[in-house]
């Protein structure tokens, strides 16, 4: 792992604003748009380019679709989602982060590899057939500078 600061780019399902921070172990639903990777820092080209982006695309819809489990054991419950706008916002962001240098924890989980879904939380899950729509993108720092404990958002942008 690196020793610089880890962050992951997501859409939360509910509203939450820049500043709000939450326990690591109990996130709010969320689809993973670019998984956990290492930055530098957080520059105003990078905030500016996830700006046009986001600014560039129109909030969209996806259908909520069958359960699978994930991680190293298997044992973690999602539903995978299933939407062309996602998978090509996410190979946007994706592409955009490179420009400014994030190394991706495993590279493993982006391109061809990833794959939408929402994992099941303490507060609640999805099911399948639902549809939900994705509105914002934020940007979440894995350890809050403010609590170790905590995640914390950093960036909110509307789609």
């Amino acid at each position: 792992m690196s020793d610089k600061p880890e962050f992951v780019v997501v859409s939360f399902l509910e509203s939450l604003q820049e500043g709000d921070r939450f326990p690591k172990q109990d996130w709010p639903l969320h689809v993973t748009i670019a998984p956990p990777f290492s930055l530098g820092n957080f520059s105003p080209e990078l905030d500016q380019g996830l700006r046009n982006l986001s600014e560039s695309q129109t909030s969209f819809a996806a259908r909520v679709g069958s359960e699978a489990l994930f991680g190293p054991k298997q044992d973690v419950p999602v539903n995978l989602i299933s939407s062309d706008s996602l998978t090509e916002l996410h190979g946007r962001i994706v592409s955009e982060l490179e420009q400014h240098h994030a190394s991706f924890r495993n590279r493993n989980h982006v391109e061809t590899g990833y794959h939408p879904h929402v994992t099941h939380q303490q507060e609640g899950r999805l099911h399948e057939g639902q549809e939900i729509t994705l509105r914002t993108i934020e940007l979440v720092a894995l350890t809050s500078p403010r609590d170790e404990e905590a995640r914390e958002v950093i960036r909110s942008y509307h789609l």
